[in-house]
Order: C-alpha cells, then sequence, then structure tokens
C-alpha cells in the first residue's frame, strides 16, 4: 500500500494498471482513497502544501518522425494556479468523501447521479467541473472512474451478426433481431468486461463470398456516428448485404463504447472484424474517428485506454460527393476551419489519408451530413448501405 504523499512528490503508481478495474476490489480502494486523503491533510497540518501532481491529460506535440506520443510519465499540478488551484483542490477531496461513501455501501452512480449530490455553489456549478474533479480523483487514487464506482450511462448501441450474453450462466442474445434501435449497451465497464461474445455465420447477399467480395470468415465492425443513420442501416438489414457488427455511440463516443469496440476488435481481429467508420463529411466527424482510433485526452489516461488501432475511415469522404448538388452541401464555419487546424496538428504523418481528405474539404470550402446519400441519384433510403456495401468491396478504405 502506498506511503504518505510527500511535498513535491506524485502518488506511487498502482501495482495494476489503471484500467485493470477487474483485480482491484472495493476494500483495497477504499484504502487507496484513506491513504491519500490522511497523506494530504497530516501535510496541510505540518504547514506544507502538497503538489498534488496527476498524471497529464494531454499529449505531447509530434515527434521528429511525425509520431504521436503520450506524455507517460509527465505530471501537472492541482495546485499549480494559486487561488483556482484551492477550488480544484477542494472539489477533489469532496469527490473522494462521495465515492468513498459509495464504496462503502457497495453502490454505483452516474457522474449526472453524483453532480446533483455535489451541487452546492461555488464548488460546483456545471456537470463539467464534477467529471473534471472526479477525473482527478481517480487519477490521484490511480484506478479509473468505475473502480470509485462513477459510471457514465451507457449511450452506445449494436445490431448485425453478433450474440452477446452477461456471463456463462445467461442465454445468448441475437442482436440482428434486436429491431432498428439495436441492443442497448451498458455504460458500466465492468460489465461489458463480462460479455459473452460471438459472431453468428454470414448470410448469403451481394458480394459476400463471391470473387471479388468478401472472403469466407471475414467481416466488418461498422462504427456508425450518428443514431439515425444506424437505424436506418439496421433497419436495411445491411449484414445481410455484407457481413458486419454495426455500433454506434450516437456522437461522440462514450467510454463504455469504445470498450465495446475495443473488445470486439480483440476477440475478433483482422480479417474477422476489420473496424471501419462512417461519420459525417466534416472536421467533427474525423475528431469522433480519432476518438475511436486514439482514445481521448479528456479523461486522462483512462480516456486513453481501449484504442481501436486498426480502424479505417470508409465514409463519407470527398470521392463520395461528387453527385451532389450544391444545396445539399454547407459552407465551412470559421470553428470547422479552427477543427481543422488542430487535427492536422494532432494526426500529423500518423493519417495522411485523413489530412489528404481535411485539405481537400478545406480546399472545397464545404461539408455535408450523411444523410445526403439519401438524395444522390435514385437510390432513396437504400442509397447509403449501397454505398457501404460498395466501398467496402472495393476496398475503398483509408
Amino acid at each position: 500500500m502506498a506511503g504518505r504523499l510527500m511535498s513535491g512528490q506524485q502518488f506511487p503508481a498502482p501495482e495494476v494498471p489503471i484500467m485493470d478495474t477487474l483485480r482491484l476490489n472495493a476494500s483495497s480502494i477504499l484504502a487507496r482513497i484513506e491513504t491519500t486523503v490522511e497523506s494530504l491533510v497530516t501535510e496541510i497540518a505540518e504547514g506544507c502544501v502538497p503538489t498534488l501532481q496527476l498524471a497529464s491529460r494531454s499529449r505531447s506535440r509530434n515527434d521528429g518522425a511525425g509520431q504521436q506520443q503520450d506524455r507517460v510519465g509527465l505530471q501537472r499540478s492541482l495546485l499549480s494556479n494559486k487561488g483556482a488551484a484551492a477550488v480544484s483542490y477542494a472539489r477533489v477531496l469532496a469527490v473522494l468523501n462521495a465515492v468513498h461513501d459509495l464504496l462503502r455501501q457497495g453502490r454505483q452512480a452516474t457522474q449526472r447521479d453524483l453532480y446533483y449530490t455535489l451541487l452546492q455553489p461555488p464548488l460546483f456549478n456545471s456537470p463539467r467541473e464534477v467529471n473534471a474533479a472526479v477525473a482527478d480523483a481517480a487519477a490521484l487514487v490511480g484506478v479509473p472512474r468505475s473502480g470509485l464506482g462513477v459510471n457514465c450511462a451507457g449511450r452506445g448501441a449494436v445490431a448485425g451478426r453478433l450474440q452477446i450474453r452477461d456471463g456463462p450462466a445467461s442465454p445468448w442474445v441475437d442482436c440482428s433481431t434486436a429491431g432498428p434501435s439495436g441492443r442497448a449497451l451498458p455504460g458500466d465497464l465492468a460489465t461489458i468486461a463480462r460479455f459473452g461474445l460471438q459472431l453468428m455465420p454470414a448470410a448469403t447477399g451481394p458480394g459476400v463470398g463471391a470473387s471479388g467480395g468478401v472472403a469466407a470468415g471475414s467481416g466488418y465492425l461498422l462504427v456508425v456516428e450518428k443514431d439515425a443513420v444506424f437505424q436506418r442501416l439496421a433497419e436495411d438489414r445491411i449484414w445481410d448485404h455484407l457481413p458486419c457488427v454495426l455500433l454506434t455511440a450516437r456522437g461522440m463516443p462514450d467510454l463504455a463504447t469504445r470498450a465495446f469496440a475495443a473488445r470486439l476488435a480483440a476477440c475478433f481481429p483482422p480479417p474477422r472484424l476489420q473496424p471501419v467508420g462512417l461519420v459525417d463529411y466534416n472536421p467533427s466527424g474525423v475528431i469522433i474517428l480519432a476518438s475511436y482510433k486514439y482514445g481521448s485526452d479528456r479523461l486522462g489516461p483512462e480516456g486513453r485506454a481501449h484504442p481501436l488501432p486498426g480502424l479505417r475511415w470508409l465514409g463519407l469522404r470527398s470521392g463520395h460527393l461528387a453527385d451532389m448538388e450544391q444545396q445539399d452541401l454547407q459552407p465551412l464555419s470559421e470553428r470547422d476551419h479552427a477543427l481543422m487546424r488542430g487535427l492536422r496538428e494532432r494526426l500529423g504523418r500518423t493519417e495522411p489519408g485523413w489530412v489528404s481528405e481535411l485539405t481537400a474539404m478545406e480546399t472545397a470550402g464545404y461539408k455535408a451530413d450523411i444523410e445526403v446519400v439519401y438524395r444522390a441519384g435514385a437510390g432513396g433510403y437504400g442509397a447509403l448501405r449501397d454505398l457501404v456495401v460498395r466501398a467496402v468491396l472495393s476496398r475503398d478504405l483509408i
């Protein structure tokens, strides 16, 4: 067990990786919290100002080779900003007190539940402040948020040729019969880790098993940005035309949906399940792709867990918009241009194909929603399904 926090010291690295929640029981996490708080209080009583150094939430710039490197071992101080830091310090202690009560009672709460529990201006004025304090508390103790009894409400959904069961004693659930809304995913990482997963045999359809089509035993994990597009493809039963599993987080991916995607990729590595992404043709869509592939800096080390390194960009891309009417396209905003500058800096040489698409987008000066495909040609609602199948069969992925 870690000893006292001395001024200028970081909390000793945990004996288990930060994301290995299942090997940490509640009593060991309670002990960590108590040891941490005791050390902080002792330092204050002795007239010392604890530096409260935490793992950095940001990534470094690209190195000379153009590779992005995490700031492994780099720290930031919670008390680096004098007056404002005192509020951050108080917020972290308030969160540690609240989650200590949760763990003692054997209960869990969503971050929003925690916000309403802690809502007491001027300490907490918004959910964002609670979320930041929870992330800091988790980094300080050395466990993920789920280890503190804090989970996000699940946003994800899955459909297609996949069967899931919640543990070995539970029945298998066929995700291809879940309807257009798919099967809802929980926000609890422990439940995600407990899922039994198995792929279903591919149906016979256009391109499946045919020469130049999808080889036998191959399939795709189709990550979709929008819930409405997910429902359209599920209603079309795209998996009858292309062996695939559909997944959405209804926008920016939450940690649980990313954990589920990463688990699928680990259980069924390519070619059994090649991850591909379908997002709006705009900078925000590329940010969503990058969040799935590399993780998010927003939650520090926890946010960078569960990457999907094999993810390829299927669409929408510039080549899919050649036949679109000008009225279906939208001009890029100043915010879009700012996002593109940040994406070029972040992606650098790691994703040259993505950067080329961003350059083409900026040169053209427009963006487009996925739904514009419905109005292209005579395909109607089925046009998007056809575009996806065509892109996969022609290997038009970057």
